[in-house]
């Protein structure tokens, strides 16, 4: 049964210190390798969202044996070796999870058996890029065309067999934007290939598997945008580990968000992944005038972790693009409401571009959308084109109260939270459960933290 949010104008300082929920991405990728690995990894705090659990139900599928242990929040795989996934003799479900569908296709290519995988994402699949990228290796990846979007494949896809003793080929690829999807299949497939892997990105994206697989010492380089995966130096083997899942940058972005933009706030986040090409859109926080502070205390598989300190401050409009807005993935939304208070005028380019989109959050909302919502609570925002959010900052008095329907997606009902606690009486989202599944106890959070929100089941 649906719910909506009621958000209660903000009367009083955000004030205290919270744990982040952890991410979602790294959880899913450190699931992924830990299948691929010799031995049995243990994975602490690995999160409950529906992609991990899309991935658990696929491994299974797939004859990878995961157990969870509740009373130590631990998760056991018992990993297959790289080639060791079984046949799965039927379709294997990927649900809405992209992620899932992306990374799975590249590891499944270099397996002896034929694989099909089904999909009902409802954004566009983004495998057409990935398919050609794992057809220059000689992989064999097939998917029905698209009658939504020219040229794109959609659910099924069918995914090998790759011959017993071959080997995927080397290849050399400059991608054209930003991918990091595409980089991610090229390496996962890159780990069955008989010679080197090349990547060249325009600007690094998201680099979280370059990161896990050099801790896990899988010849794997990086300098600036070239990565670069060598299998001739390894004995093909991945070894089994333990990973503490560090907390969600997202979930820390937002709360900085809320604290930079109600007065005399002060929020402290713990456990946050500190990693650079993920805290974008708290550089951007600061860069507009917020006193945010990051204060790295660990460092796991390659992935920094700490706190993130944020007080409010009265902001200064920036343009939104190019790398800021890469490394400011799954954001936006929050990007969007700092600019609804900043003085003057920001320009946020590439929204909804799938160079920027988050395959684990939601990114279907085009900038004609968020001008609509902007709208909805007394500011003004035009849009020169489908992919440019030219938003006017109201960065004093009370914003208008407003009555908006998330629509099921977790971006819009993000946007109006947060706009919500600046309005003059309380805003309604209604159909906000998604906000929920993308960040997982964020509204008992925000209240722990000062903040009086309502939860209503509708009828």
């Amino acid at each position: 049964m649906p719910h909506d949010l009621v958000v209660m104008p903000q009367a009083r300082p955000l004030s205290g210190s919270v744990p982040a929920p952890p991410d979602e991405d790294l959880s899913h990728l450190a699931l992924l390798v830990a299948a691929l690995a010799d031995g049995v990894s243990e994975l602490r705090r690995l999160s409950k969202g529906a992609h991990v659990a899309a991935l658990v139900d696929a491994l299974r599928r797939l004859g990878v044996t995961i157990e969870m242990a509740p009373e130590n929040d631990a998760t056991l795989v018992h990993g297959r070796r790289l080639r060791g996934f079984a046949d799965p003799e039927g379709p294997v479900a990927c649900g809405g999870s992209l992620a899932t569908l992306h990374r799975l296709a590249a590891v499944l290519a270099a397996h002896p058996f034929r694989t099909v995988l089904t999909s009902d994402a409802t954004r566009p699949s983004g495998m057409k890029q990935i398919a050609a990228a794992l057809r220059r290796r000689a992989a064999q990846v097939e998917g029905a065309f698209s009658g939504a979007q020219a040229g794109e494949l959609t659910s099924p896809f069918t995914v090998g067999p790759l011959a017993v003793n071959r080997a995927l080929s080397g290849v050399e690829i400059e991608l054209g934007e930003p991918r990091r999807d595409v980089k991610e299949a090229l390496l996962l497939s890159g780990l069955y290939a008989d010679e080197a892997t090349y990547v060249r990105e325009p600007i690094v994206s998201r680099d979280h598997l370059e990161r896990m697989l050099q801790a896990l010492e899988v010849p794997v380089s990086a300098v600036g945008p070239i990565v670069a995966l060598d299998p001739a130096a390894w004995t093909g083997t991945i070894a089994s580990f333990f990973f503490e899942v560090p907390g969600d940058v997202a979930a820390a972005t937002l709360l900085s968000g809320v604290a930079a933009l109600v007065p005399a706030s002060r929020v402290c986040i713990r456990g946050v992944g500190l990693n650079p090409t993920r805290t974008g859109a708290l550089e951007l926080l600061r860069q507009m005038g917020a006193g945010v502070e990051l204060s790295a205390q660990a460092t796991r598989l390659g992935e920094t972790e700490g706190t993130v300190c944020t007080g409010y401050a009265p902001l200064r409009s920036l343009p939104v693009a190019g790398e800021l807005l890469l490394h400011a993935q799954g954001d936006l939304p929050v990007m969007v409401a700092l600019a609804a208070r900043a003085r003057g005028t920001t320009e946020i380019a590439g929204v909804g571009d799938l160079a920027h989109a988050d395959a684990f959050g939601e990114n279907g909302v085009v900038a004609a959308d968020f001008a609509v919502l902007l709208g909805a609570f007394g500011v003004d925002a035009v849009t020169p084109d489908p992919s440019r959010l030219v938003v006017l900052g109201r960065p004093e008095g009370a914003l208008d109260a407003a009555d908006i329907d998330a629509q099921g997606d977790a971006a819009r009902a993000t946007t109006a939270l947060i706009l919500g606690l600046l309005g003059r009486e309380p805003t309604r989202i209604r159909n906000a459960d998604a906000l929920a599944e993308r960040f997982p106890r964020l509204v008992g959070t925000l209240r722990a933290l000062g903040a009086d929100l309502r939860v209503e089941r509708r009828d």
